[in-house]
């Protein structure tokens, strides 16, 4: 999918963290894992949103690659997510990378998820399909009405693109 042809609107570019939204949803992509400034700019993100959404917001967090380093601000920062509800509809992260990278950044966000007991619904899934079926169903609880298929053609299309970083 061509940036020209999508509907998303980019907010935030760096070579870590991709960020863009459609409606009341927001689409995060991470090509590393995240450092503090990246958290910062993922919840300012979601506070501006949940201005021009009063209704409510959802998102889908896509991690792609990186080395699984969190620092404690990083992890602070995370649990401070979850606990604000900023995300009232469900965040679906939707972990792409195998292996053991994979596997510790899903116990990372389980944890964190179970341990924050967030005040939005979250989950971690294995596809993009599955974790945008889920937030679909979680937004139709609220009578919010999106298409699964075209919130998974939209993630995909935004995940498979190239940040486009001023150097």
């Amino acid at each position: 999918m061509e940036p020209s042809s999508s509907p998303l609107e980019i907010v935030y570019e760096d070579p870590r963290l991709q960020m863009a939204t459609h409606r009341n949803v927001s689409i995060a992509v991470w090509h590393d894992a995240p450092q503090i400034d990246q958290m910062r700019a993922f919840v300012a993100h979601f506070e501006a949103e949940q201005r021009r959404h009063p209704e409510g917001i959802a998102a889908l967090s896509i991690v792609l690659g990186g080395t699984p380093v969190f620092s404690s601000e990083v992890r602070a920062a995370v649990n401070d997510l979850n606990r604000a509800g900023l995300v009232q509809h469900g965040i679906a992260h939707v972990i792409l990378v195998g292996g053991l990278v994979g596997a510790t950044v899903r116990a990372f966000l389980s944890t964190a998820l179970l341990l924050g007991r967030g005040q939005q619904p979250a989950k971690v899934f294995d596809s993009v399909r599955t974790g945008s079926a889920w937030l679909v169903e979680t937004m139709a609880a609220q009578d919010i009405a999106w298409d699964v298929d075209a919130l998974t053609t939209l993630a995909q299309g935004f995940a498979s693109r190239e940040p486009v970083v001023a150097g």
